[in-house]
């Protein structure tokens, strides 16, 4: 795994994509590696719980969105800033973790959903 930016991430996802970049560059391409969006994934007795990005935000210029559903140990929330996902947890229910990474990862502008995004009907995949 190579550093980036000072930074050693250690987890899969930088290593593939890293490799995929290099691989790209010796066949004389032109591509820059801009970093990966850290995130966890564990399950235990059943349920499944994901982390992803800065998850320790609080700073008055961060928006957090949350839904909870404690009778089916749901809880998802957002960190959000100028417009831009930088964090999440997924709690009991990941539909749609992923593409919220690929989300974060393309620093889209969520504004226009950002209070529906989390909604079990959301069809987040149609953006």
């Amino acid at each position: 795994m190579a550093e980036h930016n000072g930074r050693i991430y250690g987890i899969w996802p930088a290593a593939q994509r890293q490799g995929v970049i290099a691989g790209i560059n010796m066949a004389d391409g032109n591509e820059s590696y801009a970093g990966t969006v850290p995130s966890t994934s564990l399950k235990v007795a059943g349920i499944h719980l994901t982390s992803m990005g800065d998850i320790l935000a609080e700073d008055k210029t961060v928006e957090q969105v949350k839904v909870k559903n404690l009778d089916k140990n749901i809880y998802k929330k957002l960190f959000i800033k100028e417009g831009k996902i930088i964090g999440a947890i997924f709690l009991g229910n990941t539909k749609n973790a992923y593409e919220i990474g690929q989300l974060m990862e393309k620093k889209s502008d969520v504004s226009k959903f950002k209070d529906k995004i989390l909604e079990a009907d959301f069809d987040i995949k149609s953006l």
